[in-house]
């Protein structure tokens, strides 16, 4: 199995992420010691991807800095595709498509979320492409209230249903694509009308079992995936982290009860409120309330 390359999605607007977001791309928040985005390009590097691409529109200065830093200590090389206008999440395939001449196997994963399984799933995927334009990786949730519904027969994708009572099965945001079968559409696009077409051509949905989904797509999931990755034990998601030192450093971390205090400076929480500092450049930042802090600006959350 050779995935010939991938596309990280890094070109949202960060409007979920709250106030940080406006001035912080959600890519570059802090897992700990790494960024989100260091663990996304490593993951892509362990299924032996040598060809990583990551769009960016918003605050995209900042991802184009981080990727030159990233490329000037790495052999392997990410490509930066920025987008002076959003191409949607079609768009965004079919600019990385034409550049690799719609040749070679491509995996789209979506930059706030980790999706975890065993290896044989992705090569069964792999090995459908031979018949379908593309495979995509479902994955059962239990918040019907916030997830479109795919309806699925005989394995191929027939139509999607806005969110409803009952479990959906729902797309995870990551994917396989045979970018030889896709015809091709410069500008913007969304993903379900020009990659994954199900009205027109065949596309799998795999569901993997025994999976692990990480969700860091809000200001909210953010919050409660850093403080769940202290409590849980057997996981592969706390496997792979550990190992690409996400907990290597010590200086100003604190890792506590309540507080994760990511910044050099000193943090009070007198309070003991639930709160993630990310950054501060004063001499002392005092919780005020639960929620995410950098600097100045403060995401209030209900914890």
């Amino acid at each position: 199995m050779k995935i010939d390359c991938c596309l990280i999605l890094c070109a949202g607007l960060g409007t979920r992420m709250g106030p940080i977001g406006k001035i912080l791309p959600k890519s570059l928040w802090p897992l700990f010691e790494k960024k989100i985005l260091d663990l996304q390009i490593s993951f892509a590097k362990s299924l032996g991807i040598e060809k990583i691409y990551i769009n960016a529109h918003h605050c995209y200065e900042q991802i184009k800095d981080f990727i030159d830093l990233y490329n000037s200590k790495n052999t392997i090389k990410v490509k930066f595709l920025h987008e002076p206008t959003l191409l949607g999440s079609g768009g965004g395939v079919h600019n990385l498509a034409a550049l690799e001449k719609y040749q070679g196997k491509l995996l789209y994963v979506a930059g706030d979320q980790f999706y975890l399984f065993d290896k044989k799933y992705l090569e069964t995927a792999y090995n459908l492409l031979t018949e379908n334009e593309a495979v995509l990786f479902g994955l059962n949730v239990n918040n019907s209230d916030l997830y479109n519904r795919l309806i699925v027969e005989n394995g191929l994708l027939k139509r999607i249903e806005k969110p409803n009572q009952t479990s959906p099965l729902t797309f995870s945001g990551m994917g396989l694509i045979e970018l030889k079968k896709l015809k091709p559409c410069p500008g913007e696009s969304s993903f379900f009308d020009t990659v994954a077409n199900f009205k027109e051509k065949n596309i799998y949905i795999i569901t993997p079992k025994e999976s692990e989904y990480w969700d860091f797509g809000t200001s909210k999931n953010y919050f409660d995936s850093c403080f769940r990755l202290l409590e849980v034990k057997d996981s592969r998601f706390l496997e792979f982290c550990i190992k690409e030192g996400i907990f290597e450093k010590s200086y100003g971390t604190y890792l506590g009860k309540n507080l994760i205090n990511l910044s050099k400076k000193r943090v009070e929480n007198p309070k003991d409120n639930k709160a993630i500092v990310i950054d501060y450049q004063g001499d002392l930042l005092e919780i005020q309330h639960p929620g995410i802090y950098l600097n100045d600006i403060s995401e209030r959350l209900s914890c």
